[in-house]
C-alpha cells in the first residue's frame, strides 16, 4: 500500500497543482452506510471528481442527505472516527489514505500549507501577499531557499547592507555588495521586514510554497531619529570588522563633507581616515602611514590611475556624480594588487540606470559637470556618460598680481560606460576614460599632459556568496609640455 501511495504522490508533485475549486466547492449528495471505498467512488461520479481510497476495507456509518455543504466538510464527516485523511491535488483528483502513511512522506502541516498556497496562487483578485515558488516543486523539500536582490527603485543600483527580518521566526540576513540575499524558510506565510539607512522601511506579507526568487526595491526617505543615550560600552564595541587595515568609503558619506568650489572630493574624504595625511596644499596625492605618494596604488574599476588630482591637488580626478564607493587598503594589502608598500585605493564606478533616462549636472564658479545615463534596452543594457571641465583662467586674470594673472590652469575629464546584463548573474561592461591637465605659472614652470584609458570588465556570481571579476585595461599618458625655467640673479 505504501508503494501505491508513493506512486500517486510522485505523479501529483510533477504536475501543475490547482485545488481552489474543490476546496471552496459546495455540493449536494446522499450518503449511506457501507464500504468507504465504494461510497467515495460513487460520490466522485456524482460530482465529476476521481476519488481514490487506498484502504478498500474501511467501513462508514453515515446515513445522511448533504445539501450545499463544502466538499471538504463532507469528507471530514465521512472520515470522522477513522485514521484516514484526504489529500487534494487538482480539481478532479482526491487521495484518501491513512494519516500516518501521509506523514511518512511529508508532515501533515506541509499538506495544509500546500492546500492553502494553492488557493492563494489562484485567487489573484483578492491576493495582497507575494507568493514565492512553484507549486510543481512544493513536495520536493521540507525547507525552501528564498534568494533575490534589493535595489534602489530610482536608480536600479544594488543596495549593500540592507537587512531582512522574518518577524514570525526572528530569522534575518543582510544583502552583500551585489545586493543579493538568501533565506532558508519552511513553507508557509510570513511577514518580511526590509530596512536600510536613508531608505523607507518596507513590510511585505509573503507566502512561501517552494524555493524561488524574490526581488525587492527600496525608495529613499528621511528618518527622524530620537535622542541616543549611551549607557555603557562593550570592550570590543569599536570593532566593526575582522579585516584589518581596510576602510570602505560610501559616496553618500563623502557628499556630507564640506565641498571646495562646489566639487565633492573623495580624496578629501580619504584624508579623514586614520593614518592618512595630505602632502600639503598645492600638491597632488596623499600619504598613508609614512609612505610616499608613489607607494600608493590608485584604481578605478580595476584600471590604474596615475594621478589622483587635478589643478595641483585642488580637485579630485574622480567625478563624484558617477562614483559608487571606494575601498582603501592601508595594511595587509591582498596579493592581487601587486607590491605597493603604502596603500591601495580601489574606486568603483556605478552602472547607468537600467530603467529610465536621467540627467544630472552641476555649475560652479570655476568648473562644471554633466552626467547623462539611461537604458539602451530596458533592464538589459545601460549607458553612462559624464564630463567635467574647468574655466578658471578668468579668475586668475582678475587677480592684480602679474605673476598670477599671466598664469593658466585647465583640466577636463570624461567617462563613458556601457553595461550589459548577460543574465541575472553575469555582467559585462565597456568603459573609457580621458583626462587632461595644463598648468603654467608666469611662463616660468608648468606642465601639460593627457591620459587615455579603455577597459572591459566581466562580473559573475558563481554562488550566493562567491563572485569572480575579470578586468582588462589599456592606458597611455602623454606629456605634451614641461616647463621649468631657472633664473639666476647676481648682485
Amino acid at each position: 500500500m505504501k508503494n501505491i501511495l508513493t506512486f500517486f504522490l510522485a505523479v501529483f508533485c510533477l504536475s501543475t497543482l490547482h485545488g481552489q475549486d474543490l476546496v471552496t466547492r459546495k455540493i449536494s449528495a446522499t450518503m449511506e452506510s457501507g464500504n468507504l471505498h465504494i461510497a467515495l467512488e460513487s460520490l466522485g461520479k456524482q460530482i465529476g471528481v476521481r476519488i481514490i481510497c487506498i484502504d478498500t476495507s474501511a467501513q462508514i456509518q453515515v446515513d445522511e442527505n448533504f445539501k450545499q455543504v463544502l466538499f471538504t466538510e463532507l469528507l471530514g464527516d465521512l472520515l470522522k472516527g477513522t485514521t484516514l485523511h484526504y489529500l487534494i491535488y487538482r480539481d478532479y483528483l482526491v487521495v484518501v489514505a491513512d494519516r500516518t502513511l501521509l506523514n511518512e512522506h511529508q508532515p501533515a502541516s506541509f499538506y495544509q500549507t500546500l492546500q492553502e498556497s494553492i488557493v492563494a496562487v489562484n485567487n489573484t483578485a483578492d491576493q495582497e501577499e507575494i507568493v514565492i515558488g512553484e507549486i510543481e516543486q512544493a513536495a520536493r523539500s521540507v525547507t525552501t531557499a528564498v534568494n533575490g536582490k534589493v535595489v534602489d527603485i530610482e536608480t536600479g543600483e544594488e543596495i549593500f547592507g540592507a537587512t531582512l527580518l522574518i518577524r514570525e521566526t526572528g530569522q534575518g540576513t543582510d544583502t552583500d555588495e551585489n545586493g543579493d540575499f538568501n533565506l532558508t524558510l519552511k513553507p508557509g506565510s510570513y511577514s518580511l521586514l526590509i530596512q536600510y539607512i536613508g531608505f523607507r522601511e518596507r513590510q511585505i506579507p509573503i507566502r512561501v510554497i517552494s524555493s524561488g526568487k524574490l526581488d525587492l526595491t527600496l525608495s529613499k526617505g528621511s528618518i527622524l531619529l530620537d535622542e541616543v543615550v549611551v549607557a555603557a560600552k562593550k570592550r570590543d564595541e569599536n570593532i566593526q570588522s575582522t579585516q584589518v587595515g581596510v576602510s570602505r568609503i560610501s559616496i553618500r558619506e563623502i557628499e556630507k563633507l564640506p565641498s571646495f568650489l562646489g566639487e565633492v572630493d573623495i580624496i578629501k574624504g580619504i584624508l579623514q581616515q586614520p593614518g592618512v595625511s595630505t602632502i600639503g596644499e598645492g600638491s597632488s596625492g596623499f600619504n598613508v602611514r609614512g609612505g610616499t605618494v608613489d607607494q600608493n596604488l590608485i584604481l578605478m574599476d580595476e584600471a590604474m590611475i596615475f594621478n589622483s588630482s587635478h589643478a595641483l591637488g585642488f580637485f579630485s580626478s574622480f567625478n563624484s556624480d558617477i562614483l559608487s564607493d571606494a575601498v582603501l587598503h592601508k595594511g595587509n594589502i591582498p596579493g592581487k594588487f601587486g607590491g605597493r608598500l603604502a596603500s591601495v585605493l580601489d574606486v568603483n564606478l556605478r552602472d547607468g540606470n537600467f530603467e529610465k533616462l536621467r540627467f544630472k549636472g552641476g555649475l560652479g564658479i570655476v568648473s562644471s559637470r554633466l552626467t547623462l545615463e539611461g537604458p539602451i534596452t530596458p533592464n538589459k543594457t545601460s549607458f553612462l556618460i559624464s564630463g567635467r571641465s574647468t574655466y578658471s583662467d578668468w579668475l586668475l586674470k582678475s587677480i592684480k598680481i602679474p605673476e598670477v594673472s599671466s598664469s593658466s590652469a585647465f583640466f577636463y575629464d570624461a567617462n563613458v560606460k556601457l553595461t550589459h546584463r548577460l543574465n541575472e548573474r553575469n555582467f559585462i561592461s565597456l568603459a573609457g576614460y580621458a583626462t587632461a591637465d595644463e598648468f603654467t605659472y608666469a611662463n616660468e614652470f608648468g606642465f601639460d599632459y593627457q591620459t587615455l584609458m579603455g577597459q572591459i570588465n566581466f562580473r559573475s556570481a558563481i554562488g550566493n556568496h562567491l563572485y569572480q571579476h575579470l578586468a582588462l585595461f589599456t592606458a597611455t599618458t602623454r606629456v605634451i609640455k614641461l616647463i621649468w625655467r631657472v633664473v639666476m640673479s647676481l648682485n
